[in-house]
């Protein structure tokens, strides 16, 4: 999608974060172009909204449960990775990050969950191993 097709499918003007990312939902939810297009999407886990994978609760599932869950579909890239706080699983184009029982909102910050997840895009992908290489 566009940015405008963003905008108007989200129905609100965004709190802009830098040139190329547009934040919602008080920040929790922010969405990153390249060449106008989105190529990443992020969520984090202060979100008010259930944000589900597979049927499982990103955001109320203790960080072991939804690896193995992720692992079920898809391997963590250890190079793109930094274990035990973030982790970019390739095949899906879908990362984690900032693992700790702070971020567990749902749970009275009791088990150590992920701060945000994010869907990229392959060009997103294409630049993380550039970064890495």
């Amino acid at each position: 999608m566009t940015r405008a097709e963003v905008r108007r499918e989200l129905g609100h003007a965004p709190r802009a974060k830098g040139p190329r990312t547009d934040c919602y939902l008080s920040g929790s939810f922010q969405v990153s172009f390249g060449a106008d297009r989105v190529e990443y999407v992020e969520v984090a886990s202060s979100i008010e909204e259930t944000v589900l994978f597979d049927s499982v609760d990103v955001f109320d599932t203790p960080a072991e449960q939804l690896l193995a869950a992720l692992g079920q579909r898809d391997t963590a890239d250890l190079l793109l990775s930094r274990p035990p706080n973030q982790y970019l699983f390739p095949g899906l184009i879908l990362t984690l990050w900032g693992r700790s029982a702070q971020y567990d909102h749902r749970g009275g910050r009791t088990r150590p969950v992920f701060a945000a997840v994010g869907l990229g895009s392959a060009a997103y992908l294409a630049a993380l191993r550039a970064i890495r290489a």
